[in-house]
């Protein structure tokens, strides 16, 4: 009961702070462009498509190959593969969130002067780290799949008919 009460006060030290959620806005952000721009925007903009590229006859015999994906065309086949490829980039908004949000649950309490009296409460250390981690790990994996959403969002909208 102890630690639900220390994450509740966490989580709303969050809310009142979600200058915090920049650097983790900043990547999800640039792991939902990069792909539209390289899979997508320049290929449009070049006028020139992707599967006309010896760089890719690997991705479109690759799809080809899986039966799930024989009915892509060559330029959706190399989309999907570089919307694969950069997907593992959606990894690093949980790291970057829970790194952001660790470092301000300690420097808070210092700042707000209540790290001294919150070690003296009756709370043990599994309560007090636990839900130090939780009000970190709560929201870092609510980012990352807000992000997933929209990167298949866009994925569908953007990128040949099934890509996504």
């Amino acid at each position: 009961m102890r630690m639900l009460a220390l994450l509740r006060k966490e989580l709303a030290d969050e809310r009142q702070n979600l200058a915090l959620f920049v650097p983790t806005l900043i990547v999800g952000f640039v792991a939902v462009l990069l792909p539209l721009l390289v899979a997508v925007i320049i290929p449009y903009v070049a006028g020139e498509r992707l599967s006309d590229s010896s760089d890719f006859e690997v991705a479109v015999e690759m799809y080809r190959n899986q039966p799930s994906t024989r009915g892509l065309d060559p330029e959706a086949a190399v989309q999907a593969y570089l919307f694969q490829f950069f997907a593992v980039m959606l990894v690093l908004i949980p790291v970057t969130a829970a790194m952001s949000i660790a470092a301000h649950s300690v420097v808070g309490e210092k700042q707000a002067r209540s790290l001294e009296p919150l070690l003296v409460t009756p709370i043990t250390t599994f309560e007090l780290l636990g839900a130090k981690v939780l009000g970190a790990f709560v929201p870092s994996i609510i980012l990352t799949a807000a992000y997933f959403a929209i990167y298949v969002l866009a994925a569908a909208l953007f990128a040949h008919p099934g890509v996504a």
